[in-house]
């Protein structure tokens, strides 16, 4: 279980100055991985559950408590950290897979 002391806007606000490349140097260190194209299983969903506790779907704008029925809007530093990532960017954040399990 996550840090559930922290709310999802209190969580999402501290990243509201960051550039695309801070967040993923964030989650490098934070050891967040994940899948492209995966609302629920991309790094910054899993960075938030680690952080406020729920599971939560990380779309390009919002980012969504999936228990709690709430969302907040993501600022733009972490919506281009999306884009980049979903194209192919960030490859070290990438769930790898040997296709031997």
């Amino acid at each position: 279980m996550g840090m559930s002391d922290i709310s999802l806007a209190e969580a999402v606000k501290q990243l509201e100055n960051y550039t695309s490349d801070e967040i993923a140097l964030l989650l490098t260190f934070a050891g967040k991985t994940g899948e492209r194209q995966n609302e629920e299983s991309c790094p910054m969903a899993n960075y938030f559950y680690d952080v406020v506790g729920n599971r939560c779907v990380v779309d390009n704008h919002t980012v969504y408590v999936i228990s709690g029925g709430y969302s907040v809007a993501l600022p733009g530093g972490v919506q281009r950290f999306i884009a980049k990532f979903d194209e192919g960017g960030y490859e070290d954040l990438e769930d790898r897979f040997d296709g031997d399990s």
